[in-house]
C-alpha cells in the first residue's frame, strides 16, 4: 500500500530525513540495542509514522515486519511471519479497528500489541484495555518513548 503513495527514491529520501533527524539526539537519552534481533510487526496507514517506527524499530536492531495499513493485512502478515510484536495504530485505513486487530493477534497468534495512536482519550483507552496491550504510546511519540516501550514489551524482567 505504501508503495503506491511513495517512489522508492522518495521513500529513501524519507528515510535518510528522519535519520538526519534523529541522529541528532544526544546518546545520554538513547534507546537501549537488543542483543537478540525479534521481528516487529508495523500496523499503521500513516506514512511518517510508519517510517519513523521502522526506523526506531531498525536502530534497535530488530527486524520490520509490514508496514502494512488494514487488518486484513496485518493478521495475514501475523499468520505467515509470526512476529514477536505487534505496534498498533487504532484507527486503521478501511476504517478498520487496530483494537479489534490486536485482540484477534492474541487469541489466534499469542502475539502481543503496544498501541501507537493519536486517540488517547479515556473511552479509546479502556476500549484498548480489553486487548490486553503491552503499552500503550501516544503520537507524536520521541524515539526513545517508543524503543522503551518495545524493549519493555519483548524483555519484561529487565
Amino acid at each position: 500500500m505504501f508503495e503506491a503513495l511513495l517512489s522508492s527514491e522518495t521513500a529513501e529520501s524519507a528515510a535518510v530525513s528522519n535519520q538526519k533527524r534523529f541522529k541528532t539526539r544526544p546518546k545520554s537519552q538513547g534507546m537501549k540495542v537488543m542483543r537478540t534481533a525479534r521481528k516487529i510487526l508495523v500496523v499503521e496507514d500513516e506514512l511518517w509514522s510508519a517510517l519513523d517506527m521502522e526506523w526506531v524499530i531498525r536502530k534497535l536492531g530488530h527486524d520490520v515486519v509490514g508496514p502494512v495499513a488494514t487488518a486484513k493485512e496485518a493478521l495475514e502478515l501475523a499468520d505467515e511471519l509470526r512476529p514477536d510484536l505487534v505496534l498498533m495504530d487504532i484507527r486503521l485505513a478501511n476504517d478498520d479497528d487496530g483494537i479489534d486487530t490486536a485482540i484477534a493477534a492474541r487469541q489466534r497468534f499469542n502475539i502481543p500489541s503496544i498501541f501507537v495512536s493519536a486517540h488517547g482519550d479515556l473511552p479509546t483507552r479502556n476500549r484498548a484495555a480489553s486487548a490486553n496491550p503491552s503499552g500503550f504510546i501516544e503520537k507524536p511519540f520521541t524515539p526513545e518513548t517508543l524503543a522503551n516501550a518495545i524493549a519493555q514489551a519483548l524483555d519484561p524482567d529487565d
